[in-house]
């Protein structure tokens, strides 16, 4: 299981931003939080292009362009799935990223990953149902019943990871303070936390590992695509601020581009 460095830099910023975040008053904060989340999550997300490379050997300009277009075509796949069917979108957007998460507490373990990762992302639901099925509905999704069966998955990882642990107890620590800050949070500042202050420094180390190369170098590599997405997600809230308004606007943008 990953141990995180407790007071690690991008922790204790990303503390620091959270709590700061919190003295702002309702509209402000939301605004503040999910620009946050884009600026501290969104480079990790760029590293894409440099992990297709390292893993398809898109060692050609037709390779990377092929790569790009079926990118683009997936992205709009998404996109229009989200338009059509929200909460099913929704769904399955929290389940990938259950996976995906749960890597940061029990890597190369798919099964014990995801149970760990549902307890990550139900972590909200259970401990503010309430606002948590809030932002789902501003997703366009049915948020009392996503957040409510989140929640019940979250509790029932929860216990199969720690259960599934081979340091439970190192495990079931982590799961302790996760569990403290969601309750002392909101969710959308526990997911901040969480997304930039320990996912993407992990992310980024296990990309640093797999093409052998510095967190800085990689870093580096992920802040050209990390521009073109921070962009193509302002263009999306400008479009639909006069639909939504500004907070939900921003929201949507956020959550279905990082989708």
């Amino acid at each position: 299981m990953t141990s995180f460095g407790a007071f690690s830099l991008p922790l204790a910023l990303s503390l620091l931003v959270g709590g700061m975040v919190l003295l702002l008053p309702s509209p402000m904060a939301t605004y503040a939080i999910l620009a946050a989340i884009v600026v501290g999550g969104m480079p990790h997300g760029g590293l894409d292009l440099l992990l297709a490379r390292h893993r398809f050997a898109l060692d050609t300009l037709t390779a990377t362009f092929a790569f790009f277009v079926g990118y683009v075509i997936l992205a709009a796949a998404v996109v229009a799935l989200w338009i059509s069917f929200p909460t099913v979108a929704l769904v399955l957007f929290l389940a990938y990223s259950a996976l995906h998460f749960g890597g940061d507490l029990a890597e190369n373990k798919a099964l014990g990953a995801t149970f760990a990762g549902l307890f990550v992302l139900g972590l909200p639901a259970l401990t503010d149902t309430a606002d948590t099925a809030a932002i789902f509905a501003i997703l366009g999704a049915d948020g009392s019943i996503v957040a409510t069966t989140l929640a019940m998955a979250g509790f029932g990882g929860g216990i199969a990871a720690a259960l599934d642990a081979k340091d439970r107890l190192r495990m079931i620590g982590v799961m302790a303070s996760l569990a403290m800050l969601s309750w002392l949070v909101p969710p959308l500042v526990y997911f901040f936390i969480y997304f930039c202050g320990i996912h993407a420094p992990l992310h980024i180390k296990r990309v640093s590992r797999e093409c052998r190369m510095s967190e800085r170098a990689v870093l580096k590599q992920g802040l050209t695509l990390a521009l073109v997405a921070a962009a193509a997600m302002g263009a999306a809230v400008f479009l639909l601020i006069p639909q939504i308004g500004w907070s939900d606007a921003m929201m949507r943008a956020v959550f279905i581009g990082f989708a």
